[in-house]
């Protein structure tokens, strides 16, 4: 499966295999996002490509806050 590199600009939920449903977080960049889900996010404009805090996997987990 090709990916892309893409860092969400919004807080948006997205299926990358179409059963799955997760939140992917703005301000995370997701290395290995499903193009198909990437491009969706990108025509959205809800995501650019490239990096920035980097997050590996495509299911996002909320972060606990800091201390």
């Amino acid at each position: 499966m090709a990916t892309k590199t893409i860092t969400m600009t919004e807080t948006k939920p997205g299926s990358p295999d179409g059963a799955t449903v997760n939140t992917y977080e703005k301000g995370v960049t997701y290395e290995d996002m499903p193009d198909a889900l990437a491009d969706e996010f990108l025509r959205a404009k809800w995501a650019v490509e490239g990096t920035g805090k980097k997050k590996s996997g495509t299911a996002a987990v909320a972060e606990p806050p800091a201390a």
